[in-house]
């Protein structure tokens, strides 16, 4: 079984500039992992395989790529993940993160899930097979404090991630949550289900030496940090200062 498998979601048949310039950042950092695209089965990807000659391309229905709700029903799916058993892990790194440092196989090993830090931390709970989330104070007791973390740049443990998902029999109906009818992003449910079925997740202390999002925006230079999620929303001067000259 290999370690890794870094994994590229991909809605276009393009990629722009700044795109490519963060993806080679990434595996020009990691070029003893393994890569590919993830998209779309019926999109063209000459482009892309033209210009990453070396990056694999898994295609998927492509009702899974027309919004951020169908994308996250595709990641809430164990099937996505059977896909990659070949790998103990997958870093899904979207097309706005970058990795800037080499992700350490010990990293792979310790961790069943690792992603940015949240600004805030959400309060989920479930009663029978629904998901509720809160921010009322009196509900908070019953309430699993989720912080870690955001899946634009997440670290996913391929068999910890299938249990979870397969243990709590995650309906893809609306998720209850109050004052509010929408579905919770697959990123919040995965990190929830890891935090109730006692995987392993770094400390709030230890994500800020490996992905960030929010907390980025006071970064000044790059010291242990491995990788950035929406750099150019929260940092854009550090992210152009790491593209300086790829664009």
């Amino acid at each position: 079984m290999k370690d890794l498998i870094l994994l590229t979601p991909v809605y276009q048949k393009e990629l722009s500039l700044r795109e490519k310039a963060r993806l080679r950042t990434t595996l020009e950092n990691n070029a003893h992992w393994d890569h590919a695209f993830f998209g779309p089965e019926n999109m063209e990807y000459t482009e892309i395989s033209g210009d990453f000659p070396k990056s694999k391309v898994f295609k998927f229905p492509d009702r899974y790529f027309t919004s951020t709700e169908s994308y996250s029903q595709l990641l809430l799916k164990p099937d996505f993940y059977q896909r990659f058993l070949p790998y103990l892990s997958i870093l899904i790194t979207q097309l706005d993160s970058i990795v800037v440092n080499k992700v350490p196989k010990q990293l792979v090993l310790e961790y069943d899930y690792v992603g940015a830090a949240w600004a805030r931390p959400f309060y989920i709970f479930s009663i029978r097979q629904k998901l509720f989330l809160t921010s009322k104070v009196v509900f908070r007791r019953f309430s699993e404090e989720v912080w870690i973390g955001n899946g634009g740049l997440s670290l996913r443990n391929i068999n910890s991630t299938i249990e979870v998902l397969e243990k709590f029999l995650y309906s893809q109906k609306k998720v209850s949550l109050f004052g509010l009818n929408r579905r919770l992003n697959e990123d919040v449910v995965i990190s929830y289900l890891m935090h109730k079925y006692g995987k392993k997740l770094p400390t709030l202390d230890q994500s800020a030496s490996l992905f960030l999002e929010a907390y980025s925006a006071a970064i000044k230079e790059i010291d242990k940090e491995l990788g950035f999620h929406a750099l150019e929303k929260f940092n854009p001067e550090l992210e152009n200062r790491l593209l300086n000259g790829k664009i």
